[in-house]
């Protein structure tokens, strides 16, 4: 190889170095307002790190949670061909490419300083989202006023969506950004934070509070119950782990929340218990537990295949239980259930296995934002994931690798060729 031609080599993979990470941040933050904008992002950022991992030997950072992930992949592969549904579960064979995003974040964005940024970046877009919600709801309530309708009947089919096209995906991404704001909020400094005058609103606790507040009403609003859920669990890990004694304030905040709340919160809050009929009523919820649990018992090894539940759902619910309730039945509302459904049990154990190697491998991480905010990701997805299969949405599948990606960020480079 010539002078010349080592030059050239150096100059592209310096700048294919130099992208990765704005790529890699840039994919990250993203997907709150562009799922396409982000994939695109997502394939130059891996394109960049191709290039430099040919041309210089740049080394790619593959913690070893990487494994779970790379088994979850590869028994999704055996459990398609197991069932001979393979042009069925081509969806799932696409969404691959998005599990990519641990990858390359914990690559290109690999030091406390870049993770820090694209949390910080990845909350700010959420807050815009938080932000926009609020007009949607104002629109609603002139809507349905104007259509002359009750207003919660009105809205519970029609929620807010932020910046997103349903309101799951909303929910399911904003309930990340709200653990990742109030982790800033509860240990981050402007000492410690290597930011400039951009940083402040998360380096100052206040400022910091004030956007969870914006994430927390704009959750509250949107009135999705099963990320109300998760989002309790994530306030009560995030202050059990900061200051304990300041659990006993959140029943109290939550009372008082609920009064302040608007009649139509109050009445969702309600409806957990009281159903306004088939307005919001779970049945369908519980026609689809019983529907996979059949499902699991009759193929648990390789299940029916990935997106077959789904395509063969009737098959499998009780005869007592028909006709079914009013509901969407394409999936199981469940990510434990719809996972083993569709690829077996094993399916299940290694998803298990990924979310607790996540919290293990997070707690491990010296920076407290990084390792709060990944353990607060995991805990909303785990949770969230008891009432719907948010690890089927794109976005918020997403969003989850990402910010569990940051939780894995080291202070230095490994050594001079690692990328980061």
């Amino acid at each position: 190889m010539t002078a010349k031609t080592e030059l050239t080599n150096h100059v592209w993979a310096t700048r294919a170095a130099r992208a990765a990470p704005w790529l890699a941040g840039g994919s990250a933050v993203a997907i709150l307002f562009s799922i396409a904008v982000a994939q695109i992002l997502l394939g130059a950022a891996l394109l960049a790190l191709l290039v430099a991992r040919v041309v210089a030997r740049a080394k790619w950072r593959f913690p070893a949670i990487g494994w779970a992930v790379v088994a979850l992949l590869g028994w999704t592969v055996v459990a398609m061909v197991a069932a001979g549904e393979l042009r069925a579960g081509w969806p799932q064979l696409k969404k691959f490419f998005v599990f990519a995003e641990f990858a390359v974040v914990a690559t290109a964005c690999g030091t406390v300083r870049r993770a820090r940024a694209v949390l910080m970046a990845m909350a700010a877009a959420g807050t815009l989202s938080a932000l926009w919600s609020f007009v949607q709801f104002g629109r609603r309530m002139a809507e349905a006023a104007a259509a002359s309708e009750d207003f919660y009947t009105y809205y519970t089919p029609r929620r807010t969506t932020g910046f997103m096209s349903h309101w799951m995906t909303f929910s399911g991404e904003l309930v990340v950004v709200l653990g990742i704001v109030l982790a800033f909020a509860l240990w981050a400094n402007r000492a410690r934070s290597g930011g400039g005058w951009w940083a402040m609103p998360f380096t100052n606790r206040w400022a910091a509070l004030a956007l969870a507040g914006v994430a927390a009403v704009a959750l509250v609003l949107n009135q999705t119950r099963s990320i109300w859920l998760a989002a309790a669990a994530v306030v009560v890990y995030l202050v059990a782990a900061w200051q304990p004694r300041w659990l006993l304030a959140l029943p109290v905040l939550a009372v008082l929340g609920y009064v302040a709340s608007p009649g139509a919160v109050q009445e969702r809050v309600r409806s957990i218990v009281e159903p306004h009929g088939e307005t919001d009523s779970n049945q369908h919820r519980v026609v689809t537990r019983v529907a996979g649990i059949e499902m699991i018992k009759a193929h648990p090894l390789f299940g029916l295949g990935p997106e077959m539940p789904g395509k063969r759902f009737l098959e499998f619910v009780p005869k007592d239980l028909l006709p079914l309730p009013v509901g969407y039945y394409g999936h199981l509302h469940n990510v434990y259930l719809q996972l083993a459904a569709e690829r077996g049990l094993p399916a299940l154990a290694i998803l298990l296995w990924l979310f607790g190697a996540l919290v293990l491998g997070a707690r491990r991480q010296a920076d407290p934002v990084l390792r709060h905010a990944a353990v607060a990701a995991v805990i909303a997805t785990a949770v969230g994931g008891l009432f719907e299969y948010n690890l089927g949405n794109s976005e918020v599948l997403h969003v989850f690798l990402a910010v569990a990606a940051c939780g894995f960020a080291v202070v230095n480079p490994v050594d001079q060729t690692s990328i980061v």
